[in-house]
């Protein structure tokens, strides 16, 4: 009798320890591995509504689970709300760069405009007229300048009187280009 009294209890306790282990295997399935199946498929679907009430399903206070749940929750929430938040600004910063590039591209259209209407005076002006440097370079010339100088302006631009002109006119021409940077008054 006592031999079949601990096999009974040998039996029983492994029954015990089989249910035990069946139940701790249906309690961390039901409480752990579908909890986080949940929130990676809602991370996957971005839901911040439906994460928000999942974490909200659990007691943040007394669930370890809980508690990282709701932590996702505020994480992917405060990143939505910064990636609006991101795209608001680039949208008004795209906004304020087309408005910058219109007013460039109509001031780029306003100083050819200008450009266009000095050339056309300076090319039909009976004198010859340049524009040099403090260094005696030639930074523009008009047509009646080219014609005098027999070279069109591409070989005159950058150049200075001892590029252009003989040895006996350079003197005289660069004493005149300094009493016009020393006293300010031009010459005709």
């Amino acid at each position: 009798e006592l031999n079949e009294y601990v096999a009974t209890l040998g039996a029983v306790a492994l029954l015990i320890s089989i249910v035990v282990t069946v139940v701790s295997v249906i309690a961390i399935v039901r409480f752990v591995v579908h909890p986080l199946r949940r929130l990676r498929s809602l991370l996957d679907a971005e839901d911040t509504n439906a994460l928000s009430a999942f974490a909200a399903s659990f007691h943040a206070d007394r669930d370890d689970i809980g508690a990282m749940v709701a932590r996702i929750a505020r994480l992917v929430t405060d990143n939505a709300a910064y990636r609006d938040n991101l795209s608001r600004i680039v949208l008004e910063r795209t906004f304020d760069l087309s408005a910058a590039n219109s007013k460039l591209r109509d001031s780029q259209r306003k100083i050819a405009e200008s450009e266009t209407r000095f050339r056309a005076i300076l090319d039909n002006s009976p004198f010859y007229i340049y524009l040099k440097n403090r260094d005696g370079r030639y930074q523009l010339v008009n047509k009646h300048a080219e014609k005098a100088l027999n070279r069109p302006a591409s070989e005159i631009i950058g150049k200075r009187n001892a590029d252009l002109f003989p040895d006996h006119l350079i003197g005289p021409y660069n004493a005149q280009d300094e009493k016009v940077f020393v006293e300010g008054v031009t010459t005709v």
